[in-house]
């Protein structure tokens, strides 16, 4: 919309709801688990993509045929704050309950705020990663990442759009969504 300005932050999902719920944000696109049965939120989910462990070359899982949980639990993992449905399928027990965080929500040993850090922490050690793996394909082409051969099939997204309940919708915020659902219906 022309003249309509908008603003970008990054942060982990609940500084997100935390600016939401302060109307210091019109909308957010986050992990959703935590706000879809939380009635001051509208959720509507987006597509899910599947997600990837990943490490460095060189680290001693990156050349394994096999990979299982057991063998990805001896190592710390870089990760945002992580909800409350992957804690148990992680079977980590390095997790660091934070009482600032949601109820079942924790981090590992190695919290980042960005894929990016994650990248950066996983590509220096024998750290693990998780993510998508259009996140770190750069890397994985020019063989500083490797995609672990591990795909539990609940390795996934689950992002969506979170707006409060009680304001409806700006023109351009309803754009702005118009667009980011042309752009997940092209991903494959």
């Amino acid at each position: 919309m022309p003249g309509a300005a908008g603003r970008r932050v990054v942060s982990d999902w609940p500084e997100l709801y935390r600016r939401l719920l302060a109307d210091e944000l019109d909308v957010v696109v986050a992990e959703i688990s935590h706000a879809t049965d939380d009635d001051r939120f509208v959720v509507e989910p987006l597509p899910e993509h599947p997600a990837c462990f990943f490490c460095r070359a060189g680290h001693p899982l990156a050349d394994r045929a096999e990979v299982t949980l057991e063998d990805t639990a001896r190592f710390a993992v870089a990760t945002t704050i992580m909800p409350r449905r992957l804690l148990d399928l992680l079977g980590k027990n390095d997790m660091i309950l934070r009482p600032n965080l949601p109820e079942g929500a924790s981090t590992t040993e190695f919290r980042v705020e960005t894929p990016y850090v994650a990248r950066r922490i996983v590509m220096e050690s024998d750290v693990l990663g998780m993510g998508l793996a259009r996140q770190i394909e750069h890397e994985v082409a020019l063989g500083r990442l490797v995609v672990l051969p591990l795909h539990p099939p609940w390795l996934k997204t689950y992002y969506g759009v979170v707006r409060l309940a009680r304001r409806t919708p700006s023109p351009a915020t309803s754009e702005f969504l118009r667009i980011l659902r042309e752009v997940e219906d092209e991903i494959e």
